[in-house]
């Protein structure tokens, strides 16, 4: 790639992170907090759900049909009986396109047909064909994509950390990533605890879930330290789509 088209790409990624493409204004009545898994790697599904499971509550786990039965990062990814184990239980399946391609590099053609592949495939394992919610992979997104994800799932949800308050960007939700090696047990009190204070929306997003995680995983201890501080702070623990579906 020429520095040219990479100055495009770069100022197309920024104008939509800031572009009003699908905003909504939000009240909620009692703080949220929403754990969420990209890559539905097993260990996520066997640890991380059991983990919300034992305090009664679900997650929402973005997955990508072409790695069922693959690996990423080196490490493995989920069955369709883990799928169906987490649809049983009452978590969310959720949409991180079908072979976990970044939007900046697709075609508004191939973009389309990731999507229709990951929307056919996660509702054949929920069997139903209500809106999914999505994630951009990599945090990977442009204009095009923003409005194409828009279009095609109840929500985007980004990398870019925060709190959703107020007017809410519901094509590029505010995201914290929940990472061994960048979050101390300190770190995230404090983002729980401006969650309460402002009365809003916090989103986490990890990929494995094991004592020895990868860069972009997190250790059982501290993913139930997270889910245990919220619940003391008198959060509502809810999927995405529970919570988007509480407004309908």
């Amino acid at each position: 790639m020429n520095i040219v088209n990479k100055i495009i790409r770069k100022l197309d990624r920024n104008i939509a992170h800031f572009a009003s493409v699908k905003s909504k204004i939000l009240s909620f009545e009692t703080p949220v907090v929403s754990f969420t898994f990209d890559d539905c790697p097993r260990s996520a599904i066997t640890v991380g759900s059991t983990i919300l499971m034992d305090r009664g509550v679900s997650g929402t786990f973005y997955l990508c049909g072409g790695l069922t039965n693959g690996f990423e990062n080196e490490l493995p990814c989920q069955t369709e009986d883990d799928l169906a184990y987490l649809v049983e239980n009452g978590h969310e399946l959720a949409s991180h396109l079908y072979n976990h391609k970044r939007c900046e590099e697709l075609t508004k053609d191939e973009l389309a047909l990731e999507i229709e592949l990951s929307k056919n495939y996660t509702n054949s394992i929920t069997r139903n064909h209500e809106q999914l919610s999505f994630s951009y992979p990599f945090g990977s997104i442009n204009l095009r994509a923003k409005k194409m994800i828009s279009e095609q799932f109840l929500t985007g949800r980004g990398i870019n950390p925060g709190i959703n308050v107020g007017k809410l960007d519901l094509s590029c939700l505010k995201a914290n990533a929940l990472y061994e090696g960048q979050i101390l047990k300190r770190d995230i009190a404090s983002l729980i605890d401006k969650t309460v204070q402002r009365q809003g929306w916090l989103i986490f997003y990890t990929h494995d879930v094991q004592t020895s995680p990868s860069p972009y995983g997190v250790t059982p201890t501290t993913l139930e330290y997270a889910v245990d501080y919220a619940i003391q702070k008198n959060c509502k623990i809810s999927s995405v789509s529970e919570v988007m579906n509480s407004f309908q």
